[in-house]
C-alpha cells in the first residue's frame, strides 16, 4: 500500500472523527451522496475563491492536480524561485503533510498566508485549517510574515463590492495550535496508513463541525432503534449523557432523565399515538381572519451580492406560491409569481404581490420568520410598497408555531418541518420524495438555471414547470394540513 498524504482538509477531518478520516481514504463507496445544501456550499465556496483572487491582479495560480503532490510542490517552489509576488494554490509537502495555501502573498517581512472562505464568520476548523498550513512552512523554513483568514462580509452592498471580504489576523490563534500540530500529525499519518479503522465510537463529532458522510454507516453498526433518543426535538447534550449510560430506546427513558418540554413526545413514541391539543388548536385558528392567503417564497441568498441594494447573503425572492380561501366554504383559487430572467426579481415580484393579497385577512405560512424576514426586505428597498408589506408582516400566522405547540405524531422523528409533518399528518401522498425539485436548496439550484444563458429552452422549459409544482406544493400542503386540524384532529 502506498503511503497516503495528509491534506489540509484530511487534517480537519481527522480532528472531527478519525474513522470518519480512515473512510474517507480507504472506504470512500461507503459515503452518502452529498445533499443539494452541501453541494451548494462547495460550488458557492469555489466562486468566492475565485473572487478573493480578483484582490491580486499579479497573481499566478499553481497548475496540478489535487493529487499532484510534488508537482505542486516542484511548480510552487519555482515560482517562488523567480519572484512571483502573489500565488494561488501554493502547495507544500513535509514528511506526508500536504497544504494548498489559498492565497501566498509576498510582504516585507515573509509571507502572509491567506485562507479564504465562503463563511460570513470565523469558524474554530478555520482556525485549525490554517495553523496546519502554517506549521509545514514552518518545518520547510518558510518565513511566515501572517496568517489571516479572507471571509465574506454580509454587508457589503451591491454595487460596491469593495469591501465583499473581511480579512481577520488569526496569528494569535494559530500559534496557539502549532504545539499541538506535530502530535496529531503523526497520529492522523497513522490513521490513513493503516489498513484498519479506528475504534470510534459516534457521538456529537457525528455532526460538528461537519455532518460526517459516513455517519449512517456507523450508526447502523449500534443498532440505534426507531425512534430512539437521538429523535426527541432539540435533545442535544442530554441525549448523548442517555446514549453514554446504554439509554437509547424511548421505552428505557423516564419522564425525569428529560426537561418537560420533552414528555410529550416521549410519551407519543411510547404509545404510538399521536397527540393533539384541540384547546390549543382553537385558540390559534379562533384569531385567524379570513380570507385566509396561503404564501411561499422561493429565494437566493448569493454570496456575491447582484442586485442594486442587496447585501451578501440576503435572500433575494425569485418566486412565490399563493393560495387563497375567501370564505370556510369557498371555493379555493391559485395564483404564482416565477422571475426567468437574470434581471432582479424583486420589483416585478412586489408588483403582483402587493395586487394578489388583499387588504385584509390572515397569511399563513410555515416557520414565519423567513417569509417576515423577506418581506421587510422588500418593504425596505419598495418605498412605494412599504405601508402595503409591512401592513402584511402583521398578518402572518405561523401554521409551524401551531403544529409546535398542540401536535405531535410519532412520524415526526423530531422534526417540525413541513417535509415531515405534512406526510405524517396527512399521508404519504403529501411527501415530496421523487419530485424533480424537492427542496429549497435545489429550488435555489433550479433557478440559476433557468436565469442561466447556458440554459437550453428544453431544460429551462421543465425547470419552470418544477419549480412552480415545489413552490404550490409547499402552500397546498399548508391548507390540506389546516383543514385536517380543523376537522379531523386524530
Amino acid at each position: 500500500m502506498c503511503a497516503q498524504v495528509l491534506s489540509k482538509s484530511r487534517y480537519v477531518q481527522g480532528l472531527q472523527c478519525l474513522k470518519m478520516l480512515h473512510y474517507a481514504v480507504h472506504r470512500s463507496e461507503l459515503a452518502r451522496e452529498r445533499t443539494e445544501f452541501e453541494q451548494a456550499i462547495l460550488d458557492q465556496g469555489t466562486v468566492v475563491g475565485t473572487y478573493a483572487t480578483k484582490r491580486y491582479p499579479h497573481g499566478v495560480e499553481i497548475q496540478a492536480q489535487p493529487r499532484q503532490y510534488e508537482l505542486a510542490a516542484k511548480l510552487t517552489q519555482e515560482a517562488i524561485e523567480r519572484g512571483e509576488e502573489t500565488i494561488f494554490e501554493a502547495s507544500f509537502l513535509h514528511q506526508g503533510a500536504y497544504a494548498r495555501v489559498d492565497i501566498l502573498n509576498k510582504s516585507d517581512s515573509g509571507w502572509d498566508v491567506i485562507e479564504v472562505k465562503s463563511s460570513s464568520h470565523v469558524k474554530p476548523e478555520h482556525k485549525d485549517d490554517l495553523a496546519f498550513q502554517i506549521w509545514i512552512l514552518n518545518q520547510l523554513n518558510i518565513p511566515v510574515s501572517g496568517s489571516y483568514l479572507m471571509h465574506i462580509n454580509n454587508q457589503c452592498t451591491y454595487p460596491d463590492l469593495t469591501n465583499l471580504f473581511t480579512i481577520v489576523d488569526l496569528a494569535p490563534d494559530v500559534a496557539e495550535r502549532l504545539p499541538q500540530i506535530e502530535a496529531s500529525k503523526h497520529e492522523l499519518l497513522s490513521v490513513i496508513n493503516s489498513p484498519d479503522a479506528p475504534e470510534v465510537d459516534i457521538g456529537p463529532h457525528c455532526t460538528k463541525p461537519y455532518d460526517c458522510l459516513y455517519k449512517a454507516h456507523c450508526w447502523a453498526d449500534k443498532n440505534i432503534p426507531v425512534p430512539s433518543v437521538f429523535d426527541l426535538n432539540k435533545v442535544g447534550k442530554r441525549g448523548w449523557d442517555l446514549y453514554r449510560r446504554g439509554v437509547v430506546d424511548v421505552h428505557d427513558i423516564t419522564e425525569d432523565d428529560l426537561t418537560e418540554r420533552l414528555h410529550i413526545p416521549l410519551q407519543v413514541y411510547r404509545t404510538g399515538e399521536r397527540w393533539v391539543d384541540q384547546q390549543k388548536l382553537n385558540e390559534h385558528f379562533s384569531s385567524w381572519q379570513y380570507p385566509l392567503y396561503f404564501l411561499d417564497f422561493e429565494s437566493i441568498n448569493p454570496a456575491i451580492p447582484r442586485f442594486e441594494g442587496t447585501r451578501s447573503y440576503q435572500h433575494i425572492p425569485f418566486q412565490y406560491s399563493l393560495h387563497t380561501l375567501e370564505t370556510p366554504d369557498a371555493e379555493l383559487t391559485h395564483t404564482d409569481f416565477l422571475h426567468t430572467d437574470p434581471s432582479d426579481p424583486r420589483p416585478a415580484l412586489v408588483d403582483k404581490l402587493v395586487n394578489d393579497i388583499g387588504p385584509s385577512g390572515s397569511i399563513v405560512v410555515y416557520h414565519a420568520s423567513f417569509e417576515r424576514g423577506i418581506i421587510s426586505d422588500l418593504a425596505a428597498a419598495f418605498p412605494d410598497s412599504s405601508a402595503q408589506l409591512n401592513a402584511m408582516n402583521t398578518r402572518l400566522v405561523d401554521l409551524e408555531k401551531v403544529i409546535i405547540d398542540a401536535v405531535y405524531d410519532p412520524k415526526f422523528l423530531g422534526s417540525y418541518s413541513i417535509k415531515k409533518v405534512a406526510p405524517a399528518l396527512l399521508g404519504e401522498a403529501a411527501s415530496y420524495e421523487g419530485m424533480a425539485i424537492g427542496d429549497g436548496t435545489a429550488a435555489m439550484r433550479g433557478y440559476e438555471e433557468v436565469v442561466g444563458c447556458a440554459t437550453s429552452h428544453e431544460r429551462r422549459t421543465n425547470l419552470v414547470e418544477y419549480l412552480k409544482d415545489y413552490c404550490r406544493k409547499d402552500t397546498i400542503l399548508m391548507v390540506l394540513l389546516l383543514a385536517k386540524l380543523k376537522v379531523v384532529p386524530r
